[in-house]
């Protein structure tokens, strides 16, 4: 049996027992959050209504003020490609609090993910220059309650339940899907605001 603890920089949640089974693992990921919220103090949430999966983590983005809603800061895809008219945001993300107007790291496909993390090996394009506030489709409000329901495939869980000592304390990190959901403040509605897929 091998004991596991958050990976550098994380909060502790205390011991997790790893036994070699995927019950221990999925058990890890739904108590800690991966490296690239170090900074914050994320809450665990419940996923949209249609979302669910046994594989599927989901999280509130939070300052450690206690602050619950803010801006959502990336990179509007038409920035980049004229032609494009979505809603679509590229990485890196920041989320900047609200309560007291600190601005976290939220995700950067260049350092985070499954690919990026464990094979050292990005498979995204991001943006760069001033990041762009995310608006709400449907008035415009830029204060937003945003949630994070991040996956890992089976094949990652079968892979950190074959190598433990590898990749038990990296599991958090070893996600390959990131969907953020932002709910406005303002008018109520709740719409994706970026999403990445095999990551």
């Amino acid at each position: 049996m091998q004991q596991c603890k958050a990976a550098p920089g994380q909060p502790d949640h205390g011991e997790i027992n790893v036994e070699l089974n995927e019950e221990a693992i999925r058990a890890r990921l739904k108590v800690t959050p991966p490296a690239c919220f170090a900074s914050m103090k994320p809450l665990r949430d419940e996923p949209p209504a249609q979302w669910a999966g046994k594989n599927l983590t989901v999280w509130k983005l939070a300052c450690p003020c206690g602050g619950d809603h803010g801006q959502f800061l990336g990179y509007p895809v038409g920035k980049f490609n004229p032609h494009y008219d979505g809603p679509e945001y590229l990485s890196p993300f920041a989320f900047r609090c609200a309560k007291c107007g600190t601005v976290h790291e939220v995700m950067d496909t260049n350092r985070h993910g499954y690919h990026a993390y464990i094979c050292d090996s990005p498979s995204h394009i991001t943006g760069e220059g001033e990041k762009s506030v995310y608006a709400c489709a449907k008035c415009h409000g830029t204060d937003l309650a945003v949630k994070v329901c991040l996956f890992h495939w089976d094949d990652i869980i079968e892979m950190i339940e074959e190598e433990p000592e590898e990749f038990a304390d990296k599991a958090e990190n070893m996600f390959i899907e990131f969907h953020a959901f932002g709910h406005c403040q303002a008018c109520g509605h709740e719409e994706k605001v970026a999403e990445y897929n095999k990551l």
